[in-house]
């Protein structure tokens, strides 16, 4: 794994974290919820587009 790959994963984490907490507090379909749930699998298909290049080297 590369750096990047692990800047992303460490991102998805946080954003799931937050996301979670913000569901918990104003509801799975608050606007802020959705908000974060974009940005988590904007986040999410950045990596698996990274992962899915680097694996056509190996």
């Amino acid at each position: 794994m590369n750096s990047k790959q692990n800047d992303l994963l460490i991102e998805i984490n946080i954003l799931r974290t937050i996301m979670m907490e913000v569901a918990e507090n104003q509801g799975f379909s608050s606007p802020d919820t959705l908000l974060y749930s974009q940005k988590l699998d904007k986040v999410i298909y950045e990596y698996q587009t990274l992962s899915n290049y680097i694996n056509t080297f190996k």
